[in-house]
């Protein structure tokens, strides 16, 4: 069930409004005691928005906003919910002693995870582990082994699992407690429990405090910079309980401000932290205008894609303008060429795997090209953008050598002489 909190007596709420941008709601309410002489200064400011890049455009519409005054903006500190209760928070207060441990990097917990599970005893867990590794080889003897990839690809998942508790400030122990109440499988969390006691003990061992420890304690003594005279939560809608624990501590002594983008005539589907209440959402109609004119129904995500497209193309500059909610991720890729063919940049919050830019396969091919000597890994790379290009501009100007000849080349030495290897290819 969600956690129900009182609003502290330092917090308030403030309705920005629907009818305008978040980001002009959250710069006009930040500048609203600036008279447009001297500076623009926010730097006794602590503002909590929704992602790094919410950060950036702030500070950039702010700069713009003063600009208009021909001045500066001393910038507020932007920085995400995670803020609130990152360790940092401990060690800048001294609220740890000096032989206080250092906290664990993500990397180094999934390590350290990664070699508890290599050395567990799986006849203890059995209701973690079920069924134990098997080799790749059944020739082998022995069927269990714990490959390295085995225990690393499940220390992520249980940290991923790990995490989303200590969000809301629990452990698998309080969480096993819990589940234990509604009978959700109590066994496999009292083992999860048994899993992090243990991970806890061996960072310990380390030399490291647990990084999970470390934000749960944050959250409940850390303070923020000292100069902060001002705290704002700008338009962040899905507050973690322990940010608000640790939102509501700091309110305490901080004014506070929680920005709704909402008008006030909607504060009652609001909770004190500037969430949406479920219940009162899934009851309330929504008042679309126009519904035959603004609600469109597209087959496939080509022609969702290829409608967008059209709707954008009034704007003359949509990047100023437009946002596109996708609730199905599988959209983004087709939205994302269709409106690279219109000449149309998109931004994906939610960011995209580093194997999918083209920088990547570049990297790949030539890391492969340099391990094995492969002719074919040669071929693939000669055909990567630009390659070509790039090395015939090295090389002495032939107006009779262009791109598609030396692929064409190639090809037929490919052909004819069948080479494995790069050294066979020049031989």
């Amino acid at each position: 069930p969600p956690l129900q909190h009182s609003s502290p007596p330092q917090l308030a709420r403030h309705f920005a409004g629907w009818d305008r941008p978040v980001l002009a709601t959250c710069v006009e309410f930040l500048s609203r005691s600036w008279d447009g002489r001297g500076s623009l200064d926010l730097s006794d400011h602590l503002v909590i928005v929704p992602t790094r890049n919410a950060g950036r455009r702030l500070r950039e519409g702010l700069a713009v906003y003063a600009a208009n005054f021909d001045s500066a903006v001393l910038p507020p500190l932007a920085v995400t919910p995670d803020f609130l209760y990152a360790a940092a928070r401990l060690y800048a207060a001294a609220r740890l002693p000096e032989t206080a441990l250092p906290v664990a990097s993500l990397w180094t917990t999934q390590l350290i995870w990664t070699g508890l599970l290599l050395d567990l005893p799986l006849a203890s867990f059995r209701r973690v582990f079920p069924v134990d590794p098997v080799r790749s080889d059944p020739v082998r003897r022995d069927p269990v082994e714990r490959q390295l990839k085995w225990a690393n690809d499940n220390a992520r998942e249980l940290l991923r699992v790990r995490n989303l508790l200590i969000e809301s400030d629990l452990d698998f122990s309080e969480a096993a407690a819990l589940f234990a109440t509604h009978d959700i499988e109590p066994g496999r969390w009292n083992e999860l429990a048994e899993i992090e006691s243990r991970a806890a003990a061996l960072t310990e061992q380390c030399g490291l405090l647990d990084a999970g420890i470390a934000s749960r304690t944050a959250s409940q003594s850390g303070v923020l910079p000292p100069e902060i005279r001002h705290l704002v939560v700008a338009a962040v809608a899905d507050l973690k309980p322990l940010a608000i624990h640790a939102l509501s501590r700091h309110a305490a002594t901080v004014p506070t401000t929680i920005l709704v983008h909402a008008p006030e005539s909607e504060a009652s589907l609001f909770d004190a932290f500037g969430r949406p209440l479920p219940d009162a959402w899934l009851t309330r109609e929504i008042a679309i205008p126009k519904p035959d004119q603004t609600i469109h129904q597209c087959a496939n995500p080509v022609a969702q894609a290829a409608l967008s497209r059209d709707l954008l193309a009034p704007f003359l500059n949509p990047a100023t303008l437009v946002a596109i909610g996708i609730p199905d991720p599988e959209v983004a890729p087709t939205l994302e060429q269709s409106l690279s063919e219109s000449g149309h940049g998109s931004y994906d919050p939610a960011g995209k795997p580093v194997s999918k830019e083209g920088l990547y396969y570049l990297l790949k091919l030539t890391h492969q090209l340099v391990s094995s000597d492969r002719f074919e890994a040669f071929r693939l790379l000669l055909r990567c953008p630009g390659t070509i290009a790039a090395a015939l501009r090295s090389l002495t100007p032939d107006p009779g050598v262009s791109v598609g000849r030396v692929l064409k080349l190639f090809d037929e030495l490919a052909a004819e002489t069948l080479p494995d290897r790069l050294t066979d290819a020049l031989a």
